[in-house]
C-alpha cells in the first residue's frame, strides 16, 4: 500500500481501506482490542508506584499489539519471545529510517549493498518481520473462514478466491505479506510517536492535562470504558489531542509523491517523474490558518462555546489520494489509549527535571533513486544546486524539524530542491497544498523511486506501489478496515483492551518516573497485529518482540546519512556492509501525461513534496501555530471544530488508509491513560524537551515521566 504504485496501489489500497472498514474500525471489534491494549498499558503504569520509568517500551508494546490484532486477529502478551522479537525487529527498522545510514543508502544503493553498517541489520530486520507474516498467513489459510473474515489476512484470502480468474488482480500472497508490513511499519511507529509526544506534552503542560482529566473525571467519573464514540463528548480532550497532533506533527514532511503526468500548477511547469513533497508541516504552522501557529493551543480546534470544531487545514494523516489507510485506526488509538491513562494517572516530570526536551530527533527524507535528468527551466525557484550534493548546502546536510521552512520563507509557497541530482518540488502551505493534492490527485498519486524502498517493497502492498497495484491493495485494504468495523465497534473493541492493557502497565510504576516507549510501542504495534492478523501478541512474545525490533531497525535507518547513500549508489551498497542491511533483513523479516500547476510546468515522473508541517504551522490557516493550543479545535462554545487545514493524515488519492484506525487508537489509549494518570515531571525536572528527534517519523526525545494514578479510580484488570 505504502510504496506501490499505479494498479497495484490502487488494489491493496482498496482492500485495505474495504477489510478496516468491514473490521469494525470505529465500530467494536477492533476498538475492543484497542481497549483492552489501553487497561493492560494502564496496569503496567501502575506498576512504576509515581517512579520515574521509561514508557516507551510498554507504550510499543501497547501499540503494536493492536497491529497484530488488526491484522492476524490477536493480540500477544508482552512477555511473548516472538512478540519481543517482532518488536525488537520494528525498532531496529524504524531506527534506521531516516539515520545517516538511509540517506547514505539512498545515494549509494549499489555501493551499500557491499559495504557493512546499520543498514544490513534493517534488512535482516525487514525480512524477520515478512517471515513472521507469512507464518501467520500460512495458519490463516489452513483455519481460513470464507463466511466470517476476523481479521486483515481472511479479508485478504477471501478477496484472493474472488479475483482468482482475473488477469488483472494484483492480490497475492506476496502483496499481503507487505500490506500488512505496511501497517506495522506506517502504524505502528507514527501512532507510537504520537503517543509520546502526547505524553511530554502532558507533562509539560500541567494545566492542560488538569483540564483534560477534569473534563474525563466530570463525563465519566472514574469506572466504565471509555469509546471512540465518546470523543464527542469530550471536546476539550479531543482539541487537545487534534492540537498535539498538530504542533508535534511526527512526520518530518508528508509522504513524497511523484507526478505521473506534465503538470502546469501555479505557472510552473513540473515534469513527469518529478518528486512531489507535500509539506503537511508547513500547512499545520501555516501563520494564515492558525491563529498561534508557534504554540501549543487547543483552541485551535474549539469555538468559542467549547465545541469541537474541525478544521480543513489539519492534515496530519495527509490529503488527497494517498491519504493514510489507517487514519480512523490511529485516531481511535491515540484517543483511547491517552483518555485510559490520564483517567488513570497524573502524569509529571521526575524530581530535579524542570522541563523535557521538546526538539524531536530529525529523521527521513525520502531521495528518489537516479533517473533520467530534464532542464529546470520552467520549475519553480530554489536554491543553487550544486553537483553531487544538490540543494543540501542551503539548510545543512542534517535533518531538522524546520527544513523546509527557510526555503519557504524565501522562494514562496512552491519551489525547486535538489536531492543529490534529482530535483524534488515543494507544496508548501495550507492553499498549496490543498490544490496540489486534490487539483491534480491523479497526476500526483505516485510513489517516487526509492532504491533501499524497492529493495524492501519490491512494488508491492499500499504505500509503495503504484498504478493498477496500488489502486488494487489500497481497495481491499480500506474495504478490509471497513469490513473490519474501523470507526465501528470491531477493532476499536481491541484498541479499548490495549488501551487498559497500557494503563495497567503504567500503574505498575507507582507514579515514579519511567520511559513510556516501550509499553506505548507495544501497544500500537498490537492493534495492526489484531488488525492483520485476528489476535494479539504478550508483551513478552518472543515472536512480537522480535517484530517490534525489526520495525524499530528499519524506522531508525530512513533518512539517516546510510539511507541517503544507499539511493544515491545503490548497487555499490548492495556489497557493503551497514545499517542498510540490517533494515532489510528488518523488513524481509516483517515483511503518464504533463500537469501546469500555478503557472510551473511539472512534468511526469516529477518528485513532488506535499510538505504537511507547513500546512499545520500555517500562519494564514492557524491562530496560534507556535503554540500548543487546543482552541484551535474548538468554537467560541467550547464544541469541538473540524478544520480543512488539518492535515495530519495527508490529503488526495494518497491520503493515509490508516487514519480512521489512527485517530481511533490515538483517541482511546490517550483517554484511558488520561482517565487513570496525571502525567508529572520527575521531581527536579522543570520541562521535558519539545524538540523532535528528526527522521520520517518526528519522535520526541527519550524521556521519563510519572504516571500517577487517580485517587478513586478502579482500575480494570485485564483477564
Amino acid at each position: 500500500i505504502v510504496l506501490s504504485n499505479g494498479h497495484t496501489w490502487k488494489q491493496q489500497r482498496h482492500i485495505g481501506i474495504t477489510a478496516l472498514q468491514k473490521l469494525g474500525l470505529g465500530k467494536k471489534s477492533i476498538e475492543h482490542q484497542i481497549e483492552e491494549g489501553a487497561q493492560t498499558l494502564v496496569e503496567i503504569f501502575t506498576q512504576t508506584r509515581g517512579e520515574p520509568f521509561d514508557p516507551s517500551f510498554p507504550v510499543i508494546n501497547s501499540v503494536s499489539n493492536v497491529i497484530c490484532a488488526l491484522s492476524f486477529g490477536h493480540q500477544f502478551a508482552p512477555e511473548d519471545e516472538n512478540f519481543q522479537k517482532l518488536i525488537s525487529a520494528l525498532n531496529i527498522l524504524l531506527k534506521f529510517t531516516g539515520n545517516t545510514f538511509h540517506m547514505v543508502y539512498k545515494l549509494f544503493p549499489r555501493l551499500m549493498d557491499y559495504l557493512p553498517g546499520p543498514h544490513k541489520e534493517a534488512l535482516v530486520s525487514a525480512e524477520l518481520i515478512l517471515s513472521f507474516v507469512r507464518e501467520e498467513i500460512e495458519k490463516h489459510k489452513e483455519f481460513h473462514s470464507r463466511h466470517k473474515p476476523q481479521d486483515f489476512i481472511d479479508h485478504y484470502l477471501l478477496q484472493m478466491e474472488k479475483s482468482r480468474n482475473d488477469p488483472s488482480s494484483t492480490y497475492n500472497e506476496e502483496n499481503l505479506a507487505q500490506c500488512v508490513f505496511d501497517f506495522f511499519i506506517a502504524g505502528t511507529d507514527t501512532t507510537f510517536a504520537t503517543l509520546m509526544w502526547a505524553l511530554l506534552l502532558l507533562a509539560n503542560h500541567p494545566h492542560i492535562q488538569e483540564k483534560v482529566q477534569k473534563e474525563i473525571e466530570d463525563v465519566f467519573g472514574f469506572s466504565g470504558s471509555i469509546s471512540y464514540q465518546d470523543r464527542k463528548k469530550l471536546p476539550y480532550t479531543n482539541a487537545v489531542i487534534h492540537e498535539m497532533q498538530r504542533i508535534k506533527y511526527v512526520m518530518l514532511f508528508g509522504a513524497p509523491r511523484q507526478s505521473t503526468k506534465d503538470v502546469k500548477m501555479r505557472g510552473y511547469h513540473i515534469p513527469k517523474g518529478t518528486l512531489i513533497i507535500p509539506d503537511l508541516r508547513s500547512v499545520l504552522f501555516d501563520p494564515e490558518q492558525w491563529e498561534t501557529p508557534e504554540e501549543f493551543n487547543p483552541n485551535h480546534f474549539l469555538d468559542k462555546e467549547g465545541k469541537f470544531i474541525t478544521r480543513e487545514q489539519f492534515l496530519a494523516f495527509g490529503i488527497g489520494q494517498r491519504v493514510c489507510v489507517g487514519e480512523q485506526l490511529g485516531r481511535i488509538e491515540t484517543f483511547i489509549f491517552l483518555t485510559s491513562l490520564l483517567r488513570a494517572f497524573r502524569f509529571q516530570l521526575p524530581e530535579g527535571v524542570r522541563e523535557l526536551n521538546q526538539a524531536p530527533v530529525v529523521q527521513l527524507i525520502m531521495h528518489p533513486h537516479p533517473y533520467k535528468l530534464w532542464s529546470r527551466r520552467h520549475l519553480p525557484p530554489g536554491p543553487l544546486a550544486l553537483p553531487l550534493i544538490g540543494t543540501f548546502w542551503a539548510n545543512g546536510f542534517w535533518l531538522r524539524e524546520d527544513y523546509f521552512l527557510k526555503d519557504k520563507k524565501r522562494y514562496g509557497n512552491i519551489y525547486t530542491v535538489f536531492l543529490g541530482h534529482t530535483p524534488a518540488v515543494v507544496l508548501s502551505g495550507f492553499k498549496t497544498v490543498k490544490e496540489g493534492m486534490t487539483s491534480f490527485s491523479e497526476e500526483f498519486s505516485d510513489r517516487p523511486d526509492d532504491p533501499f524502498m524497492n529493495v524492501l517493497a519490491k512494488g508491492r502492498g499500499i504505500f509503495l506501489s503504484n498504478g493498477h497495484t496500488w489502486k488494487q491493495q489500497r481497495h481491499i485494504g480500506i474495504t478490509a478496515l471497513r469490513k473490519l468495523g474501523l470507526g465501528k465497534k470491531s477493532i476499536e473493541h481491541q484498541i479499548e483492551e490495549g488501551a487498559q492493557k497500557l494503563v495497567e502497565i503504567f500503574t505498575e510504576t507507582k507514579g515514579d518516573p519511567f520511559d513510556p516507549s516501550f509499553p506505548v510501542i507495544n501497544s500500537v504495534s498490537n492493534v495492526i497485529c489484531a488488525l492483520s492478523f485476528g489476535h494479539q501478541f504478550a508483551p513478552e512474545d518472543e515472536n512480537f518482540q522480535k517484530l517490534v525490533q525489526a520495525m524499530n531497525i528499519l524506522v531508525k535507518f530512513s533518512g539517516d546519512a546510510f539511507h541517503m547513500m544507499y539511493d544515491v549508489f545503490s548497487r555499490l551498497m548492495n556489497y557493503l556492509p551497514g545499517p542498510h542491511k540490517e533494515a532489510m533483513a528488518s523488513a524481509e523479516l516483517i515483511l503518464s501525461f504533463d500537469v501546469k500547476m500555478r503557472g510551473y510546468h511539472i512534468p511526469k515522473g516529477a518528485f513532488i513534496i506535499p510538505d504537511l508541517r507547513s500546512v499545520l504551522f500555517d500562519p494564514e490557516q492557524w491562530e496560534t501555530p507556535e503554540e500548543f493550543n487546543p482552541n484551535h479545535f474548538l468554537d467560541k462554545d467550547g464544541k469541538f471544530i473540524t478544520r480543512e487545514e488539518f492535515l495530519p493524515f495527508g490529503i488526495g488519492q494518497r491520503v493515509c488508509v490508516g487514519e480512521q484506525l489512527a485517530r481511533t487508537e490515538t483517541f482511546i489509549f490517550l483517554t484511558s491513560l488520561l482517565r487513570a494518570f496525571s502525567f508529572q515531571l520527575p521531581k527536579g525536572v522543570k520541562e521535558l524537551n519539545q524538540a523532535p528527534v528528526a527522521k520520517v517519523i518526528m519522535h520526541p526525545h527519550p524521556y521519563k515521566l510519572c504516571a500517577v494514578p487517580h485517587t478513586g479510580i478502579k482500575l480494570i484488570k485485564t483477564p
